[in-house]
């Protein structure tokens, strides 16, 4: 009696020189691959639909921490959000109020809403530093260095006056 029958798999094995005879009882596996697999069963998860593997004994029906939360409703429950820009239904990956208040489904849409006129500092297209090309501001420069005859304030001296690097 030195050949058994895998329960798992199916296969025969025989008995190796170092097991002993009580162990050789009570083997029920070729292999540790057959032991741990047989305990195992394939099950797919209800919020993300992925086919995942847990133990039987384990009583396992989510795939993730993540999953379990998002089906608790004090964890941040089933939230779906609908996105501001394109309207799609959508679950968020962060959970609780974090998950609440977003807004976009994902960065393209964020990127959308969050550019030109939807910006916070939005200044309807025009930088600050665009003042210096109106026609008033020229006209007050010309007339300033008309007033100084194109002469240095500091030294007294006509300079070559630079137009375009204005500091205030």
């Amino acid at each position: 009696m030195n050949i058994k029958t895998c329960k798992y798999c199916g296969k025969q094995y025989k008995k190796k020189i170092t097991t002993s005879k009580k162990e050789w009882r009570e083997s029920k596996y070729c292999s540790h691959n057959c032991y741990h697999l047989s305990g195992r069963e394939e099950k797919v998860c209800p919020i993300c639909k992925k086919e995942f593997s847990a133990f039987k004994s384990h009583r396992k029906i989510y795939c993730s921490i993540l999953c379990k939360n998002r089906s608790r409703p004090d964890r941040g429950g089933k939230i779906e959000n609908t996105c501001k820009i394109c309207g799609k239904k959508y679950i968020p990956l962060r959970r609780g109020k974090a998950g609440r208040n977003q807004e976009y489904c994902g960065r393209d849409c964020r990127v959308k809403g969050k550019s030109k006129e939807n910006h916070w500092n939005w200044k309807g297209g025009i930088a600050e530093n665009h003042r210096r090309e109106t026609k008033e501001y020229i006209n007050w420069r010309n007339s300033v260095y008309k007033r100084d005859r194109y002469s240095c304030q500091d030294c007294g001296k006509k300079c070559r006056i630079e137009t375009d690097g204005d500091n205030y």
